[in-house]
């Protein structure tokens, strides 16, 4: 019988009720157990509690005869059937997909472009996106520990750390890139859903609206910032911004936005509610 250990950081009371509630309704055919850890070596929310407490889950699942870890952050909300859809997927690592919270919320799965580095967010290019979501499952570069579930052989052969060398505070990211670096291959499931809690409101990805991205034309090679990841323009390209990024970019003249009539387009987030408080906007989107 396969068994997989379910961990979930957190501190005080941070964890959301919709969060617990989500995690007790998950489905699965084998055994599981849920952890949810507590132990902060700093004073939270000190950021390095997270690499600590990541790092704590990976000595518990390693003490154990688990097949597999599943990461559930204290803010997301997994549907029912999560656990069993990333389990069959059989793959090394699979990700549950979702709203990144910080900045531009685009989606967590990033393109896969080689052994070599991690891709754009899928968000961004609306072709790849429309191809993964027909597809149901594809391959990805990352990133996050949302809802992610890792096999064994992984867990054993990476241990988690920040990323001092690139910025990153948190183990997500250098993970991914040391699975990237590897040929480990990591996969992210368009059947799998996830809510993200933001500023009160719940980010939910893949809706129905259509007004979060805006394609655009680059009229002059230029290297951008969105969503704290680089990204180059070249001159007569096309791309999908997030709409704040696009128009902003389109003020000081390096791309040219596209209007698109009589179609729906592709949708590649919704927010389930405005934020009656005003929700800060993520920073826009620079040229370097």
């Amino acid at each position: 019988m396969a068994s997989v250990l379910i961990v979930t950081p957190t501190y005080s009371d941070a964890m959301s009720q919709e969060t617990r509630d989500s995690v007790g309704a998950l489905r699965f055919d084998g055994r599981r157990e849920w952890a949810i850890l507590t132990e902060n070596p700093f004073p939270p929310p000190d950021i390095r509690n997270v690499v600590a407490q990541y790092q704590h889950a990976r000595t518990l699942f390693l003490a154990g005869d688990y097949d597999a870890l599943l990461t559930v952050e204290h803010d997301m909300i997994p549907p029912p059937d999560g656990l069993k859809q990333l389990w069959s997927l059989d793959v090394p690592v699979a990700y549950g997909v979702y709203l990144l919270r910080h900045g531009t919320k685009v989606l967590n799965a990033l393109e896969y472009i080689g052994d070599r580095a991690l891709g754009d967010s899928l968000s961004l290019r609306r072709a790849k996106l429309r191809a993964a979501r027909a597809s149901g499952a594809v391959r990805v570069s990352g990133i996050g520990f949302g809802f992610t579930l890792m096999r064994r052989a992984v867990v054993e052969r990476f241990p988690f750390h920040d990323g001092r060398q690139t910025g990153s505070t948190a183990p997500d990211l250098p993970f991914a890139r040391d699975c990237v670096q590897n040929g480990v291959e990591q996969w992210a499931h368009f059947g799998v859903p996830c809510g993200h809690y933001s500023d009160g409101r719940i980010l939910w990805p893949l809706g129905g609206e259509t007004g979060n991205m805006q394609n655009v034309i680059a009229l002059q090679g230029v290297v951008i910032s969105v969503n704290r990841q680089t990204m180059r323009l070249v001159t007569g390209g096309e791309y999908t911004l997030p709409v704040d990024d696009a128009a902003e970019l389109a003020r000081a003249g390096y791309v040219q936005l596209v209007v698109e009539r009589g179609t729906t387009g592709d949708c590649d987030a919704s927010v389930s509610a405005p934020d009656p408080s005003g929700a800060k906007r993520g920073r826009p989107a620079r040229a370097k």
